[in-house]
């Protein structure tokens, strides 16, 4: 603490703010994923009862959801790991802020002026 490294970058408040934005999308667009994978498998169980009630040898491919439905689990998991991955980010960008501004704030001399 205190020395700069090569691989050292600043924070900004602005970065800790677009990190929560860009969290409050991933949470958003699980959201939107899992209401879509409830609505494929309701559709899939629907055309299940069609299929199972006609008479003909009509038969339903259920191929092409089962693939949409693979496809949206599969972006699920990788949001999944988006939003841990933004709040594990959060969580450091947190406790860094917290110890650079302690720090400043006790090497600081105005810190201790009261102003009294």
């Amino acid at each position: 603490m205190g020395t700069n490294h090569e691989h050292d970058y600043a924070l900004a408040f602005l970065d800790n703010q677009n990190l929560q934005l860009l969290h409050r999308k991933i949470l958003k667009a699980l959201s939107i994923l899992e209401t879509s994978i409830e609505t494929a498998r309701s559709l899939r169980r629907l055309l299940q009862k069609v299929g199972a009630s006609c008479k003909t040898q009509d038969v339903i491919n259920f191929e092409g959801i089962e693939c949409y439905i693979a496809r949206l689990v599969e972006h699920r998991r990788i949001l999944r790991m988006l939003k841990d991955r933004s709040s594990e980010t959060s969580t450091l960008v947190s406790i860094g802020d917290a110890v650079l501004y302690g720090a400043i704030a006790h090497t600081d001399p105005a810190y201790y002026h009261t102003g009294i």
